[in-house]
């Protein structure tokens, strides 16, 4: 768990939306990891037109970036806030 993330002007948590004293208030967060490191890079590589297929073509061989992206997603999660606009 991470410390909550403070808002200046709700004054509540970026991510779980519950209300801080002060940015220097710290708690264990109770948001969710819901964006996961791997799947963000496979995410803006693409955007480039950076695939698995182009990179294995390229090199001539299998590239490993789907064993690489499912260690990277099993070590590192991003915070993201809650949507709130349904």
């Amino acid at each position: 768990m991470l410390d909550c993330v403070f808002d200046h002007i709700t004054h509540a948590c970026v991510v779980c939306k519950k209300p801080l004293v002060s940015p220097e208030a710290k708690r264990n967060c109770k948001g969710r990891y819901n964006v996961r490191l791997g799947d963000a890079i496979k995410t803006v590589l693409g955007f480039f037109g950076i695939t698995e297929d182009r990179v294995s073509s390229a090199i001539g061989k299998p590239c490993g970036c789907k064993r690489r992206r499912e260690k990277l997603n099993a070590l590192f999660g991003v915070k993201r806030a809650k949507d709130t606009t349904t």
